[in-house]
């Protein structure tokens, strides 16, 4: 009767071959048929056998004599312990044996380098001590495929590079058969988290920054036109103009504020929207409709201050007048505030009335600024 064992190959030289029997019983025929020599070997060497699977194919035999070709005569295969064999190799010990061993990881990998999709990140894992690829999954339901686009935010979220990754692995017979992976930096991503990146993103939009763009007013859309709308639409809740005016008026301080809070607040037009400037200053334009005119009210964080141009709503509609807008926030993108406050003094357009209206600070005899300003503003508005 022929005796067919399996083995791994655990060093291999020039002439010489070691090998591990890792299946006492293997019927494989066909497997060991097709095995070729590649080259003349004058010299086997076995490792260490387990003595409870050779032991069955033996009718005589004298113990004292085996014994030191054997790992022990009281171990089973699935209870070998590797400190018990420490001459092999972590990766020949995976592939001996039978019971299933677990091996817990630490894995450290930037947030750009993750995929996001529906409900779950995955990440491609080299597991080095079995030469393998694994396809590491982590799961979120608050996790979306178009996360994609803003994933570059969260080291400024979570004050980190990457993100640190535990990997329990189950291996049996040199093969991973399942794993459990957790992240507590990915559990932190929900509602909350990406609030902060809405934070971070109208912060970035509010910095000075040169856009090259002929537009000098932007509404919802074109504003992120010229940013990047698919990033916005990578929320489930985009940016809107009214979201950047509530960041400033409840998380910053700003000189103006209750300035921006009464014309958003009471004198914003509900039929119209809400403008924003990027140059030559960050600001707000609101839309007043008065009994005859219609009013273009131009705040700019932290200004001394507002600028009111008010047209005749008879003769103009309100793409007309953003037009207009458009030119004479252009020029004073180009000549400044002081040129532009001067020219109108001398050379006063026929199609509008402009005014500037300071905001006065309150003083030691209990003026009240705002109040001042705020009286001043509606005389014009009619």
């Amino acid at each position: 009767m022929a005796v067919i064992w399996q083995a791994l190959v655990t060093t291999l030289d020039m002439h010489q071959i070691s090998l591990q029997i890792i299946d006492y019983e293997s019927n494989n025929l066909d497997r060991f048929r097709l095995q070729k020599m590649k080259r003349a070997v004058t010299h086997i060497h076995l490792e260490l056998m387990d003595w409870p699977s050779f032991e069955k194919m033996l009718s005589v035999y004298q113990v004292n004599e085996l014994k030191p070709y054997f790992l022990s005569q009281e171990t089973t295969p699935d209870e070998i312990s590797w400190n018990r064999i420490p001459e092999i190799k972590k990766s020949v010990q995976l592939q001996l044996t039978e019971k299933v061993v677990q091996e817990k990881i630490k894995h450290s990998i930037p947030f750009e380098e993750l995929d996001y999709h529906a409900g779950y990140i995955c990440f491609s894992y080299h597991y080095p001590e079995l030469d393998e690829k694994l396809e590491i999954k982590i799961h979120n339901p608050w996790i979306y495929p178009s996360m994609q686009l803003v994933k570059y935010y969260f080291p400024k979220v979570f004050k980190k590079k990457n993100a640190e990754i535990t990997i329990l692995l189950k291996i049996q017979k040199g093969q991973v058969i399942d794993y459990e992976a957790s992240c507590d930096d990915l559990d932190k991503i929900n509602n909350q988290s990406m609030e902060v990146i809405k934070d971070i993103r109208i912060g970035e939009i509010s910095e000075p920054f040169e856009y090259q763009s002929p537009l000098h007013i932007y509404n919802d859309q074109t504003i992120w036109d010229l940013i990047d709308r698919d990033l916005n639409n990578a929320s489930p809740d985009p940016i809107q103009i009214e979201d950047i005016l509530h960041y400033w008026l409840e998380k910053k301080e700003v000189r103006n504020k209750k300035q921006l809070a009464y014309l958003s607040g009471h004198l914003q037009s509900p039929q119209e929207k809400i403008h924003i400037t990027l140059n030559p200053d960050f600001g707000f334009l609101f839309v007043i409709n008065g009994d005859q005119m219609k009013h273009f009210c131009w705040e700019l964080l932290d200004s001394n201050a507002s600028y009111l141009w008010s047209f005749d709503k008879k003769a103009f509609s309100t793409s007309d007048c953003l037009y207009q807008l458009t030119q004479i926030i252009g020029v004073i993108k180009t000549r400044g505030r002081n040129f532009y406050r001067q020219e109108m003094k001398i050379n006063p357009s026929p199609d509008y009335m402009f005014c500037a209206i300071h905001h006065e600070p309150d003083d030691i005899n209990r003026i009240d600024g705002f109040r001042s300003w705020k009286e001043r503003l509606e005389a014009k508005l009619i």
